[in-house]
């Protein structure tokens, strides 16, 4: 038996974005089931979808 069927890999990530308006950083979780504000300025950055949130920002980073 393979380690990868034991152990199987997550498919959400964190993510690091910054916002469109204000360029502000934030941390956010990729299936996010609720709608997520930026802390600094208030624009929405997520719509979420059931599974995977629609990002509507930039992503700059995909965190593991």
């Amino acid at each position: 038996m393979k380690d990868k069927d034991v152990l199987p890999s997550p498919k959400s990530r964190f993510l690091k974005v910054s916002c469109t308006e204000c360029s502000s950083n934030q941390i956010i979780f990729g299936c996010a089931s609720t709608v997520v504000k930026c802390r600094a300025c208030g624009k929405q950055l997520t719509i979420p979808r059931g599974g995977k949130a629609k990002i509507i920002t930039k992503i700059d980073e995909v965190l593991t």
